[in-house]
C-alpha cells in the first residue's frame, strides 16, 4: 500500500510538470494592458492633438469609456465645433 501511494504520487508530481506553461507571464491587471494599447492615454493629448488639427481654443474634453475622446472647441471664427479622438489610434475626426 505504502508503494502504490508512492507511485501514484510521483506519477502525479510527473504529470503536472508536463503541463504547458502560459507564455504570457506577466501578472498585469486587464486594464494596464488596454492602456499599453492605446496611442491617446490622457484628456490633454486629446485635447493638444484635436487642438493641433483644427485651431481655436479647448473648451473641455470629455472620456468617451478609454476608447475615445470629445474636445470641444471654440474656433478662431467663434463656430463650437466637436472633435473625437479615436484612443487607440489617435485619429481625430469631427
Amino acid at each position: 500500500m505504502k508503494y502504490m501511494l508512492l507511485a501514484w504520487l510521483f506519477f502525479s508530481v510527473n504529470a503536472v510538470a508536463a503541463l504547458p506553461v502560459s507564455q504570457d507571464l506577466s501578472f498585469k491587471p486587464h486594464h494596464q494592458k488596454i492602456k499599453q494599447q492605446r496611442k491617446v492615454l490622457s484628456k490633454q493629448h486629446a485635447a493638444k492633438l484635436a487642438k493641433n488639427k483644427y485651431g481655436g481654443k479647448v473648451l473641455g474634453v470629455q472620456d468617451l469609456n478609454g476608447k475615445a475622446y470629445r474636445v470641444k472647441l471654440l474656433t478662431n471664427k467663434g463656430h463650437i465645433i466637436y472633435a473625437l479622438v479615436n484612443a487607440q489610434t489617435g485619429k481625430v475626426s469631427k
